[in-house]
């Protein structure tokens, strides 16, 4: 479906990003509406046509979802929305609708981001036909891998953010131990997210506030929020660092999700890019792995582009 119009959402476990694809392949009439607000997805769809005076639904429509899909059907991880593709197709008139994880529609974009889209964190050597990582914060963890191949994209949805949380320091270890009696596993998501940074704020002496308020306490100063966030960004290199060697990330590692864009500066600044490398013998396999942030607003809407299209 080369240069084709269409419906295209970012479904996250807080906010649903919609726009419409033009056929010049641009984005028109982005809005961004709170999942929690509808019922359904469908009637946040019809939300979306109307606010927009979009008119007519589109034949095409694709859509990224936080959660694992399965046959074109996915139960939301961290929401109680359910998408399924038919079901929707039948619904709301569409005549193909794609549904993909929402990280693997960021990997499937990657190939399409300008430079002024992305941020380097950290410089590097990479392997242009190898595998890219991408992993970001937001309501959840997501991770996924692009893998080029004959000029096609492959792209991996995992669910790599709930893998075993590894402690690398005394600390560390303490902060699993307090998260365990509330969780039970204690998985890379529980610290690396809107609700992991709240917990990691109560774990190093905080009260309960949620993550805007860490943010906004941690720009202003407050020591404890700092602390949060160095720890924040020190699980980050670690974690982003097991994805790369777990998935031979040697074209590099690009980070997303709705938290770290609005932080580049900290990022760039805080022990990331030392916990990143310190992999004892693989330090240096993994010094010539890039990390970058990408900056671009709708990075899910470039991926689902590519779904619609089906183009390179």
């Amino acid at each position: 479906m080369s240069a084709a119009s269409g419906l295209i959402a970012d479904v996250g476990g807080t906010n649903a990003r919609f726009a419409h694809l033009n056929e010049n392949g641009g984005f028109e009439t982005p809005l961004t509406l709170a999942c929690k607000d509808f019922e359904t997805p469908a009637k946040a769809i019809r939300v979306y046509v109307e606010q927009t005076g979009l008119g007519t639904l589109p034949a095409h429509a694709a859509f990224s979802v936080a959660g694992p899909v399965r046959g074109g059907k996915v139960d939301m991880t961290n929401h109680i929305w359910r998408l399924d593709a038919d079901e929707l197709a039948t619904e709301l008139g569409f005549s193909d609708v794609a549904i993909v994880n929402d990280f693997e529609a960021v990997a499937l974009g990657i190939p399409d981001l300008k430079t002024d889209d992305t941020a380097v964190i950290r410089d590097g050597a990479p392997d242009a036909a190898g595998p890219v990582a991408v992993m970001g914060a937001g309501t959840g963890l997501g991770v996924s891998v692009l893998i080029p191949s004959d000029g096609k994209r492959i792209a991996l949805a995992t669910e790599g953010g709930h893998a075993t949380l590894a402690p690398r320091t005394d600390q560390e270890a303490e902060i699993v131990q307090i998260l365990a009696k509330r969780f039970g596993h204690v998985s890379w998501e529980r610290v690396l997210s809107g609700p992991g940074l709240e917990a990691l704020y109560q774990a190093t002496g905080g009260e309960t506030v949620d993550a805007a308020e860490v943010t906004s306490r941690m720009q202003a100063g407050d020591e404890t929020a700092i602390r949060a966030f160095d720890q924040f960004f020190a699980f980050l290199g670690t974690a982003a660092s097991d994805v790369a060697l777990t998935c031979g990330a040697t074209g590099g590692v690009y980070l997303a999700g709705g938290i770290l864009p609005r932080l580049e500066g900290e990022l760039k600044s805080s022990g990331f890019a030392g916990r990143f490398v310190d992999k004892g013998r693989f330090g240096d396999y993994l010094s010539n792995v890039p990390v970058k942030l990408i900056t671009h607003p709708f990075p899910a809407f470039v991926g689902l582009r590519y779904l619609i299209d089906g183009t390179d």
